[in-house]
């Protein structure tokens, strides 16, 4: 898709989402960036890669290492566009957290489950979720 941008003087890349973003197209990207960085990771040093990204994609650095996760953590037939990118990303904020207390494939296998369940699972009680679940692992393990 060509690249949105504010106004025709503008170089910035408007914020608003566009409608019908599917998680499969956030998906694909990721894993792009994920196997074109293995595949340099000796190879060569892009010395501008987080600004070309930034420029060229109008991702942020952060942003881009999210769908890095996101499409290392899940496999293509895992992804369902009926459930927003942003439910996904929310495991991927958490997945250090639910690591450190050995819940995070359980929670990737629930989540997938809600999903096949045909579950409706906004962004924000996720998050609310996986906070719980986050706190009451570590309160488990004192």
């Amino acid at each position: 898709k060509k690249a949105v941008y504010k106004n025709k003087n503008s170089q910035k890349r408007s914020k608003k989402r566009r409608k019908n973003e599917k998680a499969s197209v956030y998906w694909k990207v990721g894993n792009l960036f994920r196997k074109f960085n293995e595949n340099i990771e000796h190879e060569f040093e892009i010395t501008n890669y987080n600004a070309a990204l930034e420029h060229d994609f109008g991702l942020s650095n952060r942003y881009v290492q999210e769908l890095i996760i996101f499409a290392s953590l899940f496999n293509e037939k895992e992804i369902d566009d009926s459930i927003s990118i942003s439910v996904y990303r929310a495991l991927v904020w958490k997945k250090i957290q639910l690591e450190k207390i050995g819940k995070l494939e359980k929670e990737k296998s629930r989540l997938l489950q809600r999903i096949k369940n045909k579950e409706n699972i906004t962004r924000e009680s996720y998050k609310k979720e996986l906070q719980l679940l986050v706190n009451s692992g570590v309160e488990g393990s004192k």
